[in-house]
Parts: structure tokens; C-alpha cells; sequence
């Protein structure tokens, strides 16, 4: 945790350069309806325990992604439990997110991570701690998934996004 004044500055470093890489990341994996504030929170929580403090920048990248993930596939598998149990209407989610409340918790982040965000599926399977193989696997599925309740096309404008 942040002992001291080195600490805060350090802190501070990684919030002011990882930041806008955070919540853009989980905005866009936990859809527009969701706030994000917690979850950023639990990310950096998270990177400040488990980043070696003499670390440069460009090496914390995939231990961050890797924190957006796991808090991610958190939130996501509350919030649906939350929905289970209150039995609330989800008519004002968009389509896209209606359909990715459908999929895993895994399957909903490696599917924003690479058809919304643009990763490529070499940085999600790091992200997700598995193989590219598996990932690869895993995207098809959430396609699929996702296609079945938006009943997308090859030209939907989603298409263009992989």
C-alpha cells in the first residue's frame, strides 16, 4: 500500500498515465449503463499491491489489463446476480449490451477487449491468462453468442469492428 510521499507520487504516475486506459476499458466492457468509479478503484487497488514499484511504464500495461479483466468479470458476474434477484427491466441497455449480459462473465470481457476496444487476441488472451488457442475459441463463441441475439449480418457495422 502507499506509505509514504515516494509512494503518493508513485501513485499519482500511475494514475495520471493509466487512467484514461482504465476507464475506457471497463466503460466499454461493462456497457454505458453501468458506473465505472468503483471498479477503476478496485483496478488500481489491485496494480498498486501487485506492480513492482522500480517498474517502468511500458511493463505495467499488461499487469493493468490483466487487473481490468479479473475486476471486470467481477463486476459483471454481481451485476448479474444483482439483476437475477431484483428481476429489473433491461429495456433501457442498448442492444449490444443486452446481448452481452447473455455471454460468461469471460466471454463478455475478451468480446469488448478485442470487437469493441481493437486489442488483438494475443493481448486479451494476456489479459485473460490463457492461450491464444483458447482465446481465439472464446471469441468465436462470444461472436456467435452476441450474433444470436442481435441477429447481426456480415455487414453490420459490428462486423467491421473485428
Amino acid at each position: 500500500m502507499i506509505r509514504g510521499r515516494d509512494d503518493a507520487m508513485h501513485a499519482r504516475a500511475l494514475w495520471d498515465s493509466f487512467a484514461p486506459i482504465v476507464f475506457r476499458l471497463l466503460h466499454r466492457t461493462l456497457g454505458p449503463e453501468q458506473p465505472v468509479d468503483d471498479a477503476v478503484h478496485q483496478v488500481f487497488l489491485r496494480v498498486f499491491d501487485a506492480a513492482p514499484r522500480e517498474a517502468d511504464h511500458a511493463s505495467l500495461r499488461p499487469i493493468i489489463v490483466s487487473a481490468i479483466a479479473r475486476v471486470a468479470r467481477d463486476h459483471l458476474r454481481w451485476s448479474k446476480f444483482r439483476r437475477r434477484s431484483r428481476t429489473r427491466s433491461a429495456s433501457g441497455l442498448p442492444s449490444l449490451y443486452r446481448a452481452l449480459a447473455h455471454l460468461r462473465a469471460r466471454d463478455q470481457v475478451a468480446f469488448a477487449f478485442h470487437f469493441i476496444d481493437g486489442m488483438d487476441a494475443g493481448e486479451v488472451a494476456g489479459a485473460l491468462g490463457e492461450s491464444p488457442r483458447r482465446t481465439n475459441r472464446r471469441l468465436a463463441r462470444a461472436w456467435d453468442g452476441v450474433a444470436a441475439q442481435v441477429r447481426v449480418s456480415d455487414r453490420s457495422p459490428l462486423a467491421s469492428v473485428s
